[in-house]
């Protein structure tokens, strides 16, 4: 869900190789917006971002390939970034910063090209008004994409592009509020999913569920294929007091 409220949009087209999307883009905080007349409307363009609640002001990396461009008579404010190379991008490193790599205006007509798990942006209307883009999307996405902060330019949270994954991870919130029993079995066999956040989510509701079982998959974890998930399990078995530690080794993860 919090992918998809990112941007505003419809798609226009899609086909098997890739989909074209109509994305309105709010003015954004971070660029000197003006009126259109040439005059600087601040306290109109923040107007408009709490009333639209966007998203515009985050910095994320691609989650496919894409091109971005302005559509309408209202120019695009675009910033593109360069990430690190990293041998795996599904590990969350906070030393890790970004790149500036350009800083510019995309007019109509303009189109910016964003590499996956090369390249991060964040772009909104340069005016006060909202801004028509059009966006070519590849259809092969990349498992992950990350949010930066815009000071430090350091990743601060991972966000999967699969909602199902999102979605499970909210239900397992829930029945770790709900911490009944019946869930034990289920929440063991949903250990096998492929994504590691899902594999840890359910070893943080099994804590809640049941601290005995929560242990013993935790000593399963010390042989996850992840290396944070692996890190994760070792220091909840070392701790006295586990669930104290849960929602810190959670933050080492990148799942915010």
């Amino acid at each position: 869900a919090r992918l998809v409220s990112y941007q505003r949009g419809l798609s226009l087209f899609q086909c098997a190789e890739f989909t074209l999307r109509a994305v309105f883009l709010p003015p954004c905080s971070w660029w000197p917006v003006h009126n259109g007349s040439g005059n600087r409307s601040v306290d109109t363009a923040r107007t408009a971002i709490d009333l639209l609640q966007g998203r515009s002001a985050e910095i994320v990396s691609a989650s496919q390939l894409m091109f971005l461009g302005a559509a309408g008579r209202t120019p695009i404010a675009f910033e593109l970034y360069e990430a690190p190379d990293r041998r795996r991008s599904d590990v969350y490193d906070s030393s890790a910063r970004l790149r500036i790599v350009e800083r510019r205006v995309l007019k109509p007509g303009e189109f910016a090209f964003l590499r996956p798990q090369v390249h991060a942006y964040r772009a909104g209307s340069a005016f006060a008004a909202n801004a028509l883009a059009l966006v070519f999307q590849d259809a092969e996405v990349v498992p992950l994409c990350w949010k930066y902060d815009e000071e430090t330019l350091a990743p601060v949270a991972a966000i999967p592009t699969d909602l199902n994954t999102s979605r499970l991870r909210e239900t397992l919130r829930l029945i770790g509020a709900l911490a009944d029993a019946r869930f034990v079995p289920r929440l063991v066999n949903l250990y096998n999913h492929p994504s590691h956040f899902v594999r840890w989510a359910v070893i943080r509701t099994l804590f809640r569920v049941s601290v005995e079982d929560g242990m013993r998959l935790a000593k399963r974890a010390c042989h996850d294929r992840h290396p944070q998930v692996r890190e994760a399990a070792k220091v909840l078995l070392a701790a006295p007091a586990p669930l104290a530690v849960v929602e810190q080794q959670e933050r080492k993860i990148g799942w915010h």
